[in-house]
C-alpha cells in the first residue's frame, strides 16, 4: 500500500470518528465503509472513506464538509491526526490496532491524546513517542504542500497562510498589478466533486457582490489545470483567534468595537440576501491598521436563491459558535449569525467559549438545552452591560434575539457609551453623580457627593471611579498614587 494510501486510510478513521460523535454515521456504516475501500483498493482504485460514504448516503455533502473542516483543524503540532498518521507510515502501529485504539479513545471521551494512550498500551516507546512529536511539526508544514505548483495562472505563490477542510489559503502575488493577495484554492481531493466546486463558486460569487469596509474583497476567481481559486484582498494583521490565543481575553471596549465591525458587515451581507452561518473569532481578521474583516463565507446561505446545496436536516457551522436552530438543522435566518457574534462576544472577554465538551455532539447538545453560564460563574469578571448583550444576542428562541442588525448595532453603542463614562466599582455599570447605591448591581457607593480632582477622576467618598478611556481599563487608587507621586 502506498503512503498516500495509508494516510487516506487514517484520515478515514478520524473522519469516520468524527462523524459518529456528531452523530452522523454509526459504527456498522464505516465498518462498511471500510470494507469497501479495501476492495476498491485491490482492484487497482483509489477512494476515501469520505466519497464511499456519500456515494452510499451515510453522508451528505455538507457533513462530509463539516467533518473535513473539523479535521483539518486538528492537523496541528503533535495532534493525534498527524501522530496516528507516523505511526501507521513508520510501520509502528498497523491500521487495524491503531483503529481499536481510537475506538478506545472515543469511549474515554477523548481525555487521552493517542501518543500517550499507545505508550500506555506498551505500543509506542517514551523515546518513538517524543520522536514522533517532532516528525509530526514538520509534517504540519508540509501535508500537500507539493501538491500546488509555484504559479497559479497570473499569481505566484509566496507563502501559506492556513489550511482548511476545502483547500488552502496562500499568500500570493498577482503579477499582472503587481499586487499582494489572499489565494484560496480547492483542495484537489474535492475538484472532482461536482457540488463541492458548486459551494466553492458560490461564495466567490456571493462576496464578490458585496462591497463593504468590513468584508474582505474578491478581485478575481478561475481555474487553472486541476486548480480552483479565488484571489482574495490580503490583510496584513492576524485573526481575532490567533489573538485570543494570545492575549486570553481582551477588554470589554476593544472586544464591543470589533463586535462593532462585524455586525456591519452582516449587517450589509444581510442587505443583499446573505447569511454568513460560520460566524466565530478564526473568520475575523483584525489588520495592523485596525480594520476589522469579515472572511470565509464558505457556508454563506444564499436567501433568495437556494440551489439544493444545502439539504434539510444538514448541521453546517462550527460547533461552538452553532446556533440552536442551526444545530437543529431548520430553517435560519439572519439572527443565526446574531447568536454566533454573541458566543464570540462571550469568548473575547471571558476567555472560554460559553459550552464545551469533549466532542462536538456534546458541544451541540449543551448549546440546545443549557443556560447561559451566570455571570458569577465566569473565569473573569466582565460589565453587567455586557453579559446583558450577550444573553440577548444568545436566547435560545431567535425570536427574542435583537429584530434588525441595526438594532442589534445601536445596543453596542449604548453598552460602549456606558463603559467609557463613570463606572460602578464592582460590575462597571455607569455610576451618576449622587447615587447611593449602584442601581445594576446594588454595591454600596456610601457618598451623596462626589468631587473631581485636576486628574480627572472622580471621587465618590472612598470608592473613586476614573473616567475611562479607549482601552476600558480602570487603574487602581494605589497605581494612580504612585504615578501621581513619580512625577
Amino acid at each position: 500500500m502506498s503512503s498516500t494510501d495509508q494516510i487516506q486510510q487514517v484520515d478515514g478513521l478520524f473522519i469516520g470518528g468524527i462523524s459518529i460523535d456528531l452523530g452522523y454515521l454509526t459504527e456498522r456504516q464505516l465498518e462498511e465503509a471500510f470494507q469497501i475501500r479495501k476492495k476498491v483498493l485491490k482492484m487497482g482504485l483509489s477512494e476515501t472513506v469520505a466519497e464511499i460514504c456519500l456515494k452510499k448516503n451515510y453522508l451528505t455533502a455538507g457533513q462530509v464538509e463539516e467533518v473535513e473542516g473539523i479535521l483539518a483543524d486538528r492537523a496541528v503540532d503533535g495532534d493525534d491526526l498527524l501522530i496516528a498518521r507516523e505511526v501507521v507510515l513508520r510501520g509502528l502501529v498497523p491500521v487495524t490496532i491503531l483503529r481499536m485504539v481510537l475506538k478506545l479513545q472515543r469511549i474515554e471521551g477523548g481525555r487521552r491524546p493517542i501518543s500517550c494512550m499507545l505508550v500506555a498500551l506498551g505500543l509506542l516507546s517514551v523515546q518513538e513517542k517524543d520522536g514522533l512529536k517532532l516528525a509530526s511539526r514538520k509534517e504540519s508544514k508540509s501535508v500537500e504542500g507539493d501538491r500546488i505548483p509555484r504559479f497559479v495562472g497570473n499569481y505566484e505563490i509566496l507563502s501559506e497562510i492556513s489550511r482548511g477542510g476545502m483547500g488552502v489559503i496562500y499568500r500570493a502575488k498577482q503579477r499582472s498589478l503587481d499586487r499582494v493577495v489572499a489565494l484560496k484554492t480547492l483542495s484537489t481531493q474535492w475538484t472532482s466533486n461536482e457540488e463541492f466546486v458548486e459551494r466553492f463558486r458560490r461564495e466567490a460569487k456571493a462576496i464578490s457582490s458585496i462591497n463593504q469596509a468590513n468584508i474582505v474583497q474578491v478581485y478575481d476567481v478561475g481555474k487553472v489545470k486541476d486548480f480552483y481559486y479565488i484571489a482574495l484582498e490580503y490583510i496584513d494583521g492576524e485573526s481575532l483567534e490567533s489573538i485570543l490565543q494570545s492575549r486570553g481575553t481582551l477588554a470589554p471596549t476593544e472586544a464591543l468595537l470589533i463586535c462593532d465591525s462585524v455586525a456591519r458587515a452582516l449587517q450589509h451581507a444581510n442587505q443583499v440576501g446573505l447569511i454568513h452561518r460560520d460566524v466565530k473569532p478564526s473568520n475575523i481578521l483584525i489588520a495592523r491598521t485596525g480594520e476589522v474583516k469579515l472572511t470565509d463565507f464558505g457556508l454563506v446561505k444564499i436567501v433568495t436563491d437556494e440551489a439544493g446545496l444545502t439539504h434539510d436536516g444538514a448541521i453546517m457551522g462550527s460547533p461552538h459558535y452553532i446556533s440552536p436552530e442551526q444545530a437543529r438543522g431548520k430553517e435560519i435566518d439572519f439572527r443565526t449569525d446574531m447568536y454566533s457574534l454573541g458566543v464570540t462576544l462571550f469568548r473575547a472577554v471571558t476567555g472560554v467559549v460559553p459550552f464545551d465538551a469533549p466532542g462536538a455532539i456534546q458541544v451541540i447538545s449543551k448549546h440546545l438545552n443549557l443556560a447561559l453560564p451566570s455571570r458569577d460563574t465566569l473565569p473573569n469578571e466582565i460589565p453587567v452591560p455586557v453579559y446583558r448583550l450577550i444573553s440577548w444576542w444568545m436566547a435560545k428562541d431567535p425570536r427574542t434575539r435583537p429584530g434588525s442588525w441595526a438594532e442589534l448595532i445601536e445596543s453596542v453603542q449604548k453598552v460602549l457609551r456606558r463603559l467609557v463614562g463613570n463606572c460602578c466599582p464592582s460590575c462597571r455599570s455607569e455610576v451618576k453623580e449622587g447615587d447611593l447605591i449602584c442601581t445594576e448591581c446594588g454595591y454600596a457607593l456610601e457618598s451623596e457627593a462626589t468631587s473631581t480632582d485636576e486628574s480627572g477622576t472622580r471621587t465618590i467618598r472612598g470608592n473613586r471611579v476614573r473616567s475611562r478611556g479607549r482601552s476600558g481599563v480602570r487603574r487602581s487608587p494605589r497605581s494612580r498614587r504612585r504615578r501621581k507621586k513619580n512625577s
